[in-house]
Order: C-alpha cells, then structure tokens, then sequence
C-alpha cells in the first residue's frame, strides 16, 4: 500500500514540473499555434 503511494507521488512530482515547462517553452516556441489540446 505505501509502495503505490510513493509511485503516485513521484509520479506526480516527476510530471507536473515538466508539463509546466512543456507548456511555457510551446507557448515560446509557437506564440501564435491554435491550443487544439
């Protein structure tokens, strides 16, 4: 039980800072790009 609570967390740590950055360098890279997603 406390095994999947650590996956969740990391997984969570792990992929939120990187969707952040992803959004703000696609927003850099194509300022004008339809948000279709």
């Amino acid at each position: 039980m406390r095994a999947g609570y650590a996956v969740k967390l990391v997984v969570f740590v792990v992929v939120t800072p990187s969707r952040i950055s992803f959004s703000k360098w696609w927003k850099r890279l194509m300022p004008g790009w339809p948000r279709s997603r």
